[in-house]
């Protein structure tokens, strides 16, 4: 048989690949540790982003109700304008005929509110 690439005594290997598995051990248990950290610090970070989503979310909500009622209140104001705008009319026409003046056309655009069109 050719001779052992290795001639030390196999006592001296094997302390060798036994300081080589230990080293080996010890770089995994800390690569572990690491792992966990950064797991750790990953759900950290999910955390914060879906907080932030939930955040904007809630602001766009908030904001778009707003919108909302600002349009219920524009259209609120704009059927108020349009029965007093053809309740003024109506006193002018009433106003006109007394003194036998000329009509005063009036703007169909209370009724047409009130009507709910």
């Amino acid at each position: 048989e050719p001779p052992s690439a290795d001639a030390r005594p196999v006592e001296m290997q094997l302390r060798d690949l036994e300081a080589h598995n230990h080293h080996l051990h010890e770089t995994v248990a800390a690569l572990q540790e690491k792992l966990k950290t950064l797991s750790h610090q990953v759900r950290l970070v999910h955390g914060q982003i879906s907080s932030s989503e939930i955040k904007s979310s809630v602001e766009e909500r908030n904001f778009l109700k707003a919108l909302r009622s600002i349009a219920k209140e524009q259209r609120d104001l704009e059927c108020e304008n349009a029965k007093l705008t053809d309740a003024a009319g109506s006193r002018l026409e009433v106003v006109a005929s007394r003194h036998s003046t000329a009509r005063v056309s009036v703007s169909a655009a209370g009724r047409t509110c009130a009507t709910g069109a």
